[in-house]
């Protein structure tokens, strides 16, 4: 695509905003997308817009600093600066590729010409002091101007080089402005006289002077496209008119204006649309059609917007007033085009009145407000009634009356509303006027009434809001209420609250001009207000614990809601919920219910909630054995559950002085003894708990096995054995002589 500028054109166009914002809205503001600022800044606009719907643009703060920025999806993000104070740049052109060019202060204060690309921006390192880029095309060549001894030079650079593409006449002050894919480049140069600037066209090293409207003494180019057609201006000096132009290989062409005689063309597209300001409004210039575009503002005020640059799926960037005029606010915006737009803008019915079987005529205006021609169905409608469909074809920006016939011949008595609706043609730019009401027509039989209310359910106490419409017959009408409770109104509409529940039943009675009366009947529910009681499960809970509300309601009409306020500044809706209050306390919770109809009752319980305790922690350990020799190995095993949680930390004494950690762990004694070991856990939160286990008691190994004897000899065992026949030879003798003295007299 090619790229253009424009702060200063901006500038120019916001400029014929102020001034001019009153002038009419066109219909397609409706297509107008509001981009937004940078967080922090108040007001921007947008210069260009890739192929890729991408777009570059300025969003300025307060301080009036402005911020280069490219928004991309619906996301605006800031591209940074060069490190000057004030950190100020404006972004003026971007290629397919997302390479942006602009200026940006640098460090010396200069406003330097910049390339930023994935995220980087780069001093083009144009010129010595001052330098602006305004264009970029696909290949990267950037065109631009710079100053050098307090002149502008129009430039174009691509790889690191930049080339000085001279003037029209010798005098030095020359600005580029665009640039497209074959690198030809436009902008505007002094003229021979020395006091006015006029358009020129730059290709292969030659400056072309592209010349005025005739009559006009000034010309500026701000866009072209590939095919070499190219949009700007063409003036006087100081007050005299601005027209935007056109240059197809040939003279300027004047493209008109919207309102007045000051006209700005910014951008052109590789269709020749053009895109610009004119009469305080954005423009899309097409097949010699000039068409407003819409603006942010809605209405007391219309707005004012102005267009900078449109890409080859016809999507359109500028600037547009977002708040009233004075005030000064603009934002950047997106217009979708290509604009299409079609509308019914006159509707009539004739006669107004009439007997069922008469027929009537409606009559519509159609347009084609757009620069090409539409092909589109016309339907009326009487109500729900399809009157019939026309089939259109208009050219461009053209009008057409179309006719219907209307047999009312077995249509019910009563008022029907006439409707005409164009079908919605392709990217039709503003649905809001394919519809029209052309008023009501009334089909009359005597007279009859019908009635309406706001609700059938209600209760005792809650006005009713009660309409009675009269049907055909003859007006005047005159109308009178009997509610069924001994209470009487006048008037169409009414408004009674009943005293006592049950079936009620309000009748409205219509007199006619004619002295003719119909009555019409409306059945209404009246229930008793609304009341509630609640439980609370369990009446006295612990804090971090879930306490049950269960609400129960009677009266009331229609659905019934319950609206909970726990007195701990949280609340909850149904008729049963459960909630933990987080610290202990006295609380007060109250339950509203809320019927259909907007009657409500209340309920409220005093609630104690107590300190939560916390689990007790519980340790289980045990020994392999109770009883043991010195040297012998014991296992220790304990488990810990419930107190705060884990992690737990396991520590053993064994009684013996010794000590071991973990839940598992082994250990012998040296010495013989009774000890009594424990072990002692700690919870996640600190708190411990010690556990006694059975007392061990420990022998020495000498005690248990006493040192076995040497090894006898033969003869010892020889010796031994004898001595116990002796023994044994030695106790029987003895118990002979015993028992035979015990036999003497």
């Amino acid at each position: 695509m090619n790229a253009r500028v424009r702060c200063v054109a901006i500038a120019f166009l916001i400029g014929i905003a102020t001034v001019l914002w009153a002038a009419p809205r066109a219909s397609a503001g409706d297509a107008i997308r509001d981009l937004g600022v940078l967080p922090g800044d108040t007001v921007s606009g947008a210069a260009d817009i890739n192929d890729k719907g991408q777009v570059v643009g300025r969003s300025i703060n307060p301080g009036d600093w402005s911020h280069a920025f490219l928004w991309d999806n619906g996301t605006m993000t800031d591209l940074g600066n060069l490190g000057g104070i004030p950190a100020s740049a404006e972004a003026a052109g971007i290629n397919n590729a997302g390479q942006i060019v602009g200026w940006s202060i640098n460090g010396s204060n200069y406003h330097r010409a910049f390339l930023w690309e994935n995220g980087t921006m780069t001093d083009l390192g144009v010129g010595d002091s001052w330098s602006q880029a305004t264009a970029i095309n696909d290949v990267g060549q950037v065109a631009g101007y710079y100053v050098a001894a307090g002149v502008y030079h129009a430039f174009l650079w691509q790889d690191g080089v930049t080339t000085d593409l001279g003037n029209l006449s010798g005098l030095p002050w020359s600005r580029a402005t665009a640039i497209n894919a074959r690198g030809q480049v436009v902008g505007w140069s002094e003229s021979g006289d020395g006091y006015y600037m006029h358009a020129f066209l730059w290709e292969n090293g030659t400056m072309t002077d592209l010349g005025t409207l005739p009559g006009m003494l000034q010309s500026s180019a701000y866009g072209i496209n590939d095919a070499g057609q190219i949009a700007g201006w063409s003036g006087g000096y100081d007050h005299y008119p601005n027209r935007g132009v056109r240059w197809d290989h040939g003279p300027a062409q004047d493209l008109g204006s919207l309102a007045d005689n000051y006209t700005l063309a910014q951008g052109i597209n590789n269709a020749g649309q053009i895109v610009g300001g004119s009469g305080g409004r954005g423009f899309l210039w097409e097949n010699g059609i000039m068409i407003g575009l819409g603006s942010l503002l809605r209405s007391p005020f219309y707005g004012a917007s102005g267009a900078s640059a449109i890409n080859e799926a016809g999507v359109i960037v500028g600037s547009s007033s977002n708040s009233d005029p004075g005030q000064g606010g603009y934002h950047a915006v997106l217009w979708t085009t290509t604009y299409h737009n079609v509308a019914v803008t006159q509707g009539s019915a004739s006669p107004r009145t009439a007997d069922v079987g008469i027929p009537l005529t409606i009559t519509a205006t159609v347009e084609n407000q757009a620069a090409r021609p539409e092909s589109f169905n016309v339907t009326s409608y009487a109500g729900s009634i399809v009157v019939g469909t026309r089939a259109v074809n208009l050219d461009a920006l053209s009008s057409s009356t179309v006719l219907f016939s209307w047999d009312t011949t077995g249509v019910s008595p009563g008022s029907y509303d006439i409707r005409i609706e164009t079908s919605a043609v392709p990217h039709d730019a503003n649905l809001t006027d394919n519809t029209y009401s052309a008023g009501s027509v009334l089909l009359s039989t005597p007279v009859g009434a019908d009635t309406s209310a706001t609700t059938v359910a209600t209760d005792v106490g809650l006005s009713v809001a009660l309409t009675c419409r009269a049907i055909d017959g003859t007006p005047p009408y005159s109308y009178s209420w009997d509610f069924g409770d001994r209470a009487f109104a006048l008037g169409e509409t009414a408004s009674h609250a009943y005293g006592s529940p049950g079936t009620k039943k309000a009748t409205c009675t219509v007199a006619d001009g004619s002295g003719n009366q119909a009555n019409s009947s409306q059945l209404i529910e009246v229930s008793s207000l609304p009341t509630v009681t609640f439980s609370v499960d369990p009446d006295n809970g612990h804090a971090g614990s879930d306490i049950t509300f269960n609400a129960s309601a009677t009266g009331g009409s229609g659905v019934l809601t319950y609206t909970w306020n726990f007195g701990d500044r949280s609340g909850g809706v149904g008729a049963t919920v459960t909630h933990a209050y987080a610290s202990p306390g006295q609380y007060t919770a109250s339950v509203i219910v809320l019927d259909s109809a907007g009657g409500t009752g209340s309920s409220s319980e005093s609630v104690t909630v107590s300190k939560a305790t916390a689990p007790q922690l519980v340790v289980t350990a045990t020994t392999s054995i109770v009883s043991a020799v010195t040297g012998d190995e014991i296992s220790f095993t304990a488990s810990a559950s419930g107190g705060a949680g884990g992690p737990y930390t396991l520590s053993w004494d064994f009684g013996d002085g010794t000590r071991a950690n973990g839940p598992t762990v082994t250990h012998s004694y040296a010495n013989s003894g009774s000890f009594t070991p424990k072990v002692t856990v700690v919870d996640g939160s600190g708190s411990s708990q010690q556990t006694l286990l059975p007392t061990i008691v420990v022998r020495s190994s000498s005690d248990v096995n006493p040192p076995a004897a040497s090894a006898t000899s033969p003869t010892l065992l020889v010796f031994g054995a004898g001595a116990a026949i002796v023994l044994a030879l030695g106790v029987g003798i003895v118990l002979v002589l015993l028992r035979r003295k015990s036999r003497e007299p």
